[in-house]
């Protein structure tokens, strides 16, 4: 549903991997306090910090506060599967009440740190949660710089380091709880998105349930068809600029066509596909001057974000357009840049470029206007990471074989926001509709759940009713 407010943002395995995979296998020892895991041997681990946190507000690391926190054993580790990696995690564990359960998190954009926000609410909620810095310290999520020159890095972020940080997590939940846990799940958004997938396909037997919210799963088309795309519109011509200055402009007018389409006027676009607004009907005409009206450039950038790439890039279904009815508050900083027209000011520039400049190019100085769209898009997909792996097989978590998840009983639960400027929501929605839909329930506000009526087909939602 297309409410203004956009989202939240944010396959080969080398014998070398299997082989390390296979060494991080520990013997579990049982802890008595949370300050003796400090000595918990575990392969290509070593713990850094083991410390008893008591009730209350707790400062984390990274200066983060959080309140009125349970008491809880904090451990960080650092693991180190190959020479070149150096992948960092940080698991709370609830001192008391602890609910049985294991939960990972995912990061966003380029992640670089741990991700403590998203930490404490699972601990808090009685949670052994465990986060990762996937391998590297960015200056921010934006800081791509850690490839430059290292593979093994890539692959951490790409992979290696969800799956790692899960298995040393388990395996120190167990040390200091006696226990194994009884389920254990993994939520991400974006890049975190991303990562759930990934562990989906790669890794099946790492969680029972997995929650993947608007997911860059095809990160590499992403970053030429979604980030790329939006630095060429906005920033190649100065004069095609839309500014943050007129995007309510344009946000009002979209909705002022579409918003009854659904039947009702209420600020939703129910289905942002149905949508066809045609942004010349915001052109200047005679003394009209923006950031009242678009000019003929503005008008063509923006149709160019909303029919996407694949003309440019001369492949049909390469990557999606973004849709109509976020721009009023999903635009600003993330497609819309600031006056003047800087790629700085803009979401999509910076944490776009340094794909290339870092993962693609090994350029810091690379200039977005060299990029070839008929070869570049296979170029960046085929760029060899380490021998037998691309950044396409490292970064994609685009397989749609679940069978392995499936068949173990995992559960998959994929949203995606239909106004996030970040992630195109057709990414989620472009599945194969041969497959057919397996059943429908209606999604129910909680704490109603969907309850059958007594008849009817058990396959279709009309015949459940949120109680």
């Amino acid at each position: 549903m297309n409410k203004g407010r956009a989202s939240l943002s944010q396959p080969k395995i080398c014998v070398a991997l299997v082989f390390a995979i296979a060494t991080f296998a520990a013997d579990q020892v049982a802890a008595a306090t949370c300050e003796s895991l400090a000595s918990l041997k575990l392969s290509h681990t070593t713990i850094t910090a083991a410390q008893s946190i008591p009730a209350g507000t707790y400062t984390a690391p990274n200066g983060e506060v959080f309140q009125n926190m349970p008491a809880f054993c904090r451990v960080a580790a650092t693991l180190t599967p190959t020479s070149d990696s150096e992948i960092g995690i940080e698991i709370w564990m609830p001192a008391h009440r602890w609910n049985g359960r294991f939960e990972g998190v995912g990061n966003g954009g380029y992640a670089g740190s741990i991700p403590y926000g998203a930490i404490a609410p699972g601990v808090s909620l009685g949670y052994a949660t465990v986060g990762t810095d996937t391998g590297h310290v960015g200056s921010s999520s934006y800081d791509g710089s850690f490839a430059l020159g290292h593979p093994e890095k890539i692959i951490d972020f790409g992979y290696r380091s969800i799956h790692l940080m899960t298995v040393i997590g388990k395996q120190i939940a167990s040390a200091f709880y006696g226990e194994d846990a009884d389920h254990s799940f993994f939520t991400g958004c974006s890049t975190g998105g991303r990562q759930a997938l990934m562990e989906a396909q790669r890794f099946p037997d790492d969680y029972d349930g997995i929650v993947a919210g608007d997911p860059v799963a095809y990160y590499t088309h992403h970053h030429v068809g979604g980030n790329l795309w939006v630095v060429w519109q906005m920033f190649d011509n100065p004069a095609s600029t839309v500014f943050t200055t007129q995007d309510t402009l344009l946000g009002n007018a979209v909705n002022a066509r579409c918003d009854a389409l659904d039947g009702v006027v209420d600020g939703v676009l129910n289905d942002p596909r149905r949508c066809h607004f045609d942004p010349v009907a915001l052109e200047c005409t005679g003394s009209q001057m923006p950031p009242n009206c678009l000019t003929a450039e503005q008008v063509e950038a923006v149709r160019h974000l909303w029919t996407g790439p694949d003309q440019m890039v001369q492949q049909r279904g390469y990557y999606p357009p973004f849709e109509r009815g976020g721009e009023a508050d999903g635009w600003p900083s993330t497609i819309s840049p600031e006056p003047p027209p800087a790629p700085q000011t803009d979401d999509h520039a910076q944490i776009g470029i340094p794909f290339f400049e870092y993962f693609v190019f090994d350029d810091p100085s690379w200039e977005f206007r060299t990029f070839d769209w008929i070869s570049g898009p296979a170029t960046v997909d085929n760029k060899v990471v380490v021998p037998g792996q691309t950044l396409a097989s490292v970064l994609n978590s685009v397989n749609p074989d679940l069978e392995r998840f499936r068949a173990r009983g995992g559960k998959l639960i994929q949203y995606h926001g239909f106004s996030d400027p970040e992630v195109p929501p057709m990414t989620s929605i472009n599945n194969d509709p041969a497959q057919g839909v397996a059943f429908k329930r209606p999604l129910c506000v909680y704490p109603q759940e969907a309850v059958y009526k007594g008849s009817g087909n058990t396959d279709d939602a009309a015949n459940f009713a949120c109680e």
